[in-house]
């Protein structure tokens, strides 16, 4: 009896499906019969959107509630929405976007990076000091007007020590060599002790209290302020129910004790993470002292920032202005660069290599799309975080094109920012140029100058920005990628997100109260 049934009902559904097909062609596909699924009964809605919103169950008071309730009341998911559990998981969302982690990053190369065991000094300056890698002696140093005392041993020139109060520990003392321990602003050669000049300067020291050196300490702490004001930003945004647009438009910035200190007198120190010209009017810097890491204040950025998308870490995690704008076309238009389907085809280059990447076989598929969105990061310093104005770095410096033509040495600003050598004939023209303008057509020259703000907003214009946070939320919250049949609901909550103002709240609340995410399985 039973296998009868079973057989009856497998043929009910071949009927049925083979009805539907409409010709004998059909695929397998088709022949299958459609697998009704039915809305989430009201206890397995709510936990459902308690884990996607709160990260966390319904509690059994929640559960024991929605009993007398014919569903989970509209007003409880607003409650969740304003929750700091939503924030929580909002972090982690934009986290997933932004890759924040620059842990393993090094503000300062050796020359100011300080250490101490048991007597504190930097790490290249002894050979400019004492003639070789030595420290100094353990002893109390002898000053003389002013001038530090030394002891010849073995050809070198060897001081003693002098206690200081280093910023990062003022209420200690701590033994430094007293080459190290000098605090002269402006050396006898004329160089300026807190800058990279300074660096290899004998006489310049790290400062009063040491404030133009740093130890690992140091450089942990500014790395993690850096984290928590891009977090704070984007929380702000958040929390405040703002447009998501804020994101790339907002001058707002937080910044702590070590971030000022980093801002105001560590900046130009090191070559390593050049942060200078820095993109920060340094009259808005509130008075903090180092050791106020727990306080943090909000300032205004001057108005060619773009939001997150000039912050320090998001500069410093992405150092290079194609992977700025790789990772700006992954996290916020879904569009990732990638090879055509089958792959590249294989590349004659016997004939050279073309130098321009958007016309270099095997490359330009890609770059003659890359290259100009980079651009839009071109006054942004590459492997630092500092700003290009258009008044002292103007599209061709002539100091810059003089020194690339004669042979004569180049300052570092043309160095670090110009075109100043060429490997190819092609390169010969953008001498004296600012890097940025190397094989860049005139229609993207609004790119440079105007900066990722206009890429941000073009994306917003054009919609490939709303479809892709309503694609990426609706990912979150469903836990599956989207398939091609649900274009249309990502079209959807697509739009109802531009009708909201472009909120995060807006766009999530709308995809939670769909027939899709009531499906959810």
């Amino acid at each position: 009896m039973f296998f009868a049934r079973f057989v009856l009902m497998l043929s009910g559904c071949f009927v049925l499906c083979f009805s539907t097909s409409g010709h004998a062609n059909g695929t397998n596909a088709d022949e299958v019969c459609p697998v009704a699924v039915d809305l989430q009964d009201k206890h397995s809605y709510l936990r459902s959107m308690s884990l996607a919103v709160r990260g966390q169950l319904p509690s059994m008071d929640e559960y024991d509630a929605l009993s007398e309730l014919e569903d989970v009341p509209e007003e409880w998911i607003d409650n969740w929405l304003t929750s700091e559990a939503y924030a929580r998981e909002s972090e982690r969302f934009f986290d997933s976007l932004l890759w924040p982690n620059i842990s393993n990053l090094r503000l300062f190369n050796n020359n100011s990076l300080f250490r101490g065991n048991p007597l504190w000094r930097t790490g290249t300056f002894p050979r400019n000091y004492r003639g070789s890698y030595v420290t100094c002696k353990n002893e109390e140093a002898v000053i003389v007007d002013g001038v530090i005392q030394t002891e010849t041993i073995d050809g070198d020139q060897i001081e003693g020590y002098r206690m200081v109060s280093p910023y990062w520990a003022p209420d200690t003392q701590v033994k430094v060599c007293a080459f190290d321990a000098q605090e002269e602003t402006v050396s006898p050669s004329g160089n300026r002790c807190d800058t990279e000049q300074g660096n290899g300067d004998a006489g310049c020291g790290c400062g009063p209290n040491l404030r133009w050196c740093a130890p690992n300490s140091v450089n942990r702490d500014i790395l993690e302020a850096m984290s928590t004001d891009l977090q704070m930003r984007v929380n702000a945004i958040v929390a405040n129910d703002e447009s998501l647009t804020e994101l790339f438009e907002s001058r707002r910035a937080f910044v702590n004790g070590p971030l000022v200190h980093y801002y105001r007198h560590l900046k130009e120190v090191s070559a390593r993470i050049p942060i200078s010209p820095i993109p920060i009017d340094d009259a808005t810097l509130p008075n903090l002292d180092y050791t106020e890491k727990d306080t943090w204040v909000e300032i205004e950025l001057p108005a060619y920032h773009a939001g997150i998308l000039t912050s320090p870490l998001f500069l410093l995690r992405f150092q290079t202005d194609r992977s700025r704008a790789n990772r700006f076309y992954n996290a916020f238009m879904c569009q990732p660069f990638q090879p055509p389907p089958g792959g590249i085809p294989n590349v004659d280059n016997s004939t050279g290599i073309e130098p321009d990447l958007q016309a270099r076989a095997g490359c330009k598929y890609c770059h003659a799309l890359l290259e100009p969105a980079a651009a839009y990061w071109g006054r942004w310093v590459e492997g630092g975080a500092g700003y290009l104005d258009h008044t002292n770095f103007p599209m061709l410096r002539d100091d810059c094109l003089r020194c690339a033509q004669t042979g004569q040495g180049c300052s570092q600003e043309c160095r670090r920012n110009y075109v100043v050598t060429t490997s190819h004939d092609d390169e010969e023209p953008y001498l004296g140029n600012l890097n940025a303008y190397m094989f860049r057509a005139e229609d993207h020259y609004s790119n440079i100058a105007e900066g990722p703000r206009l890429l941000a907003l073009r994306t917003v214009v054009d919609n490939r920005f709303p479809r892709c946070m309503a694609s990426r939320v609706a990912k979150k919250l469903l836990g599956r990628e989207m398939t091609a049949d649900e274009s249309a609901f990502i079209d959807e909550m697509a739009q109802e997100f531009v009708q909201g103002d472009y909120k995060l709240r807006t766009l999530t609340k709308k995809v939670l109260q769909s027939e899709t995410y009531r499906r959810l399985r």
